[in-house]
């Protein structure tokens, strides 16, 4: 890395990534070192043949193309990893009830705004040492 001016930079880039190679100072960051090694993510566990992930809580709630999907917070993870899952795949019963009982104004498979016409059912995980808690069978999405 070369200071071109107290603004810019010039970062040695390989050749195939075609981009600028000139940076200005504000939009650059310095890599600072994770501490904790427990902010990683939860480990995926098999079960019946497929990986599943912890959701710590579902945020909101959409139809996107005639499908019923939701937007979940994966224990152990950050916000930036925070993402929409369609509600067949998931099997967390008790926390979508809980998600409608606190925001009764969202789209879910009671709403007529919404009508299932496809797709699979939401099953119950029961609650695994003590902490609400659901898993998403990704089906061979990794």
């Amino acid at each position: 890395m070369d200071i071109i001016n107290p603004v810019a930079f010039f970062l040695e880039l390989p050749q195939a990534l075609k981009i600028q190679q000139r940076f200005m100072k504000h939009i650059m960051k310095r890599y600072v070192k994770p501490l904790e090694p427990s902010s990683l993510p939860a480990a995926p566990v098999m079960k019946d043949g497929s990986l599943e992930f912890q959701i710590a809580k579902i945020i909101d709630s959409r139809v996107l193309c005639r499908s019923l999907q939701y937007l979940v917070h994966w224990t152990g993870c950050g916000l930036e990893e925070r993402m929409w899952v369609q509600a067949s795949d998931m099997n967390a019963r008790h926390l979508v009830k809980a998600f409608h009982r606190s925001h009764p104004d969202k789209v879910g498979p009671a709403c007529p705004e919404f009508t299932h016409t496809r797709g699979g059912t939401v099953t119950d995980v029961p609650p695994t040492g003590g902490r609400r808690s659901a898993r998403l069978a990704t089906r061979g999405l990794i």
